[in-house]
């Protein structure tokens, strides 16, 4: 081959003009989340990183005014001196023109606790779009169309500010049974996921979580030093590699920076002009191309609501696809379906509340006998709006209702939704004989449990179990809490007469 063609070969491939340009790194701000349930510390692991900075500290608080009571501490030796400002009502919009001001008033960190009030809170997101959609059921779409720029803007603050931000978020509580060293079954407060809108952990460069011992793990960062990281109360020094990595870099020009709403809207205006610049680059399709485009989308969503429109006779939808909530606690094969944990979350909302009877009428508006048998989105509205009466609560008065209702789960009895389906039991027996691979000595204990209970209740095989039961022991296989299950659950349960 001829160096002239080999040349020719090693020629770079055009791009548009200004579509490409060096990459360039710059020095940053911070945007930090960190998550956990009440007590776990996320409010004092905050307010530790935040004097690691070394700079002025303001504190946005729509908690109660306990924060206050840290002023003066100093665990790491620099002491706790900060100014607090207080919400007057939770809309996205305030946390919006407080975030601002920080930044205008030359705070150096600003620290926001908590920003689950903004979604979930009196007056935050999820209520506002409840009023706009009305008490009666209004169109939900809409009312979204006008809540969720407002969340943007909220998040575009945060992004945007000159202030270093650390924030906090609430984490939906659970409760699990544990074995404590009298070998007693104890319940202990566990983190889910954070009350906010899905999604926003990508928003920041550090995202942690924090547990009931004060377990800090980074679940998420673009910093290379801290990843995977899990560390004891953490102390001032976790932020060394995180402020390091912050000033790696070329000064960032100030004018990407927002402290007024104008600023935030030359941000939106400049991001608008970049769309329309690049969807003007974009080749252009034809008459003919579009309207076959329309057609198509058109067949699709005819196909797809006559689809529903056969199966929403059906009371059993779980039942025909079992791995909607077997096989997979997160999410649906099919889409559609609550999830397990959605289900999960209900019956502690409800245990919690004290809402049978209303959960028990939007079932039989929607005419189906089961939460298990709630589409999707119908489990997470009812979820959302349930968390925001949980959140009214007293913390103290929360938690001791938690407690409760995880030990009275032991003896309640087990809700039923009809017979366990021919994939579940297999899915059962699969579990178990992995379960058998991995331990042996424990699957053959546990089998004599489970033959003693199905005899003691008149049950032949697994096939006799309810879905309930079916899906739960599942799920106990699969996070290797057999034992427990078949101890707290099956020994306890009564069957109906």
């Amino acid at each position: 081959m001829s160096a002239t063609a080999t040349a020719t070969l090693e020629a770079p491939v055009p791009t548009r003009a200004g579509m490409f340009r060096p990459a360039e790194r710059k020095k940053t701000r911070l945007r930090m989340a960190i998550d956990g349930v009440s007590g776990s510390g996320k409010t004092f692991s905050a307010l530790r990183f935040a004097f690691a900075f070394g700079q002025r500290v303001a504190v946005l608080n729509s908690e109660s005014g306990a924060i206050e009571k840290y002023q003066g501490l100093a665990p790491d030796g620099i002491p706790w001196e900060f100014d607090v400002g207080y919400m007057p009502d939770f809309a996205p919009t305030s946390y919006t023109a407080a975030i601002l001001q920080a930044g205008k008033d030359g705070y150096g960190v600003l620290v926001i606790d908590s920003l689950s009030h903004a979604w979930a809170g009196v007056g935050g997101a999820l209520e506002i779009k409840d009023k706009k959609s009305g008490s009666g059921g209004g169109n939900s779409f809409t009312a979204w169309k006008d809540v969720t720029p407002m969340h943007n803007r909220m998040v575009e603050a945060i992004l945007h500010s000159p202030c270093h931000i650390i924030t906090t978020m609430r984490s939906k509580q659970g409760y699990v049974l544990e074995t404590n060293s009298q070998g007693k079954q104890v319940p202990r407060k566990v983190g889910m996921e954070p009350i906010q809108r899905a999604g926003m952990e990508y928003e920041f460069d550090v995202y942690c979580s924090i547990d009931i011992d004060h377990v800090l793990t980074v679940t998420k960062t673009r910093i290379p030093e801290i990843t995977d990281q899990v560390i004891v109360k953490p102390s001032a020094a976790f932020m060394g590699p995180v402020i390091d990595w912050l000033n790696t870099g070329s000064k960032v020009d100030a004018s990407f920076f927002a402290v007024t709403q104008a600023d935030l809207d030359r941000y939106a205006s400049r991001v608008a002009a970049e769309d329309r610049k690049e969807q003007a680059a974009q080749p252009r399709k034809s008459a003919m191309e579009l309207m076959e485009e329309q057609a198509a989308a058109e067949k699709a969503a005819a196909e797809a609501a006559a689809s529903k429109a056969n199966g929403s006779g059906s009371t059993s939808v779980v039942e025909t696809n079992p791995t909607a909530t077997v096989t997979n606690g997160n999410s649906n094969s099919n889409g559609d379906l609550a999830t397990a944990d959605q289900v999960k979350r209900i019956g502690e909302l409800v245990v919690l509340l004290g809402c049978g009877e209303k959960i028990n009428a939007a079932l039989a508006r929607r005419k189906i006998g089961s939460v298990r048998s709630l589409a999707h989105d119908d489990a997470q509205a009812i979820i959302d709006r349930l968390e925001i009466d949980a959140a009214k609560l007293p913390a103290a008065e929360r938690d001791a209702k938690a407690v409760e209702a995880a030990k009275a789960a032991v003896n309640q009895e087990m809700p039923t939704c009809g017979p366990a389906t021919a994939e579940q039991v297999e899915a059962c027996k699969k579990a178990l004989a992995e379960f058998a691979q991995i331990d042996p000595t424990g699957y053959a204990a546990t089998m004599q449990k489970i033959v003693a209970w199905l005899s003691q209740n008149g049950k032949g095989k697994l096939a006799d179990l309810d879905a309930t039961q079916a899906a739960q022991l599942y799920d106990s296989i699969r996070s290797k809490s057999l034992p427990t299950f078949i101890l707290h659950s099956l020994e306890h349960y009564k069957p109906k007469n």
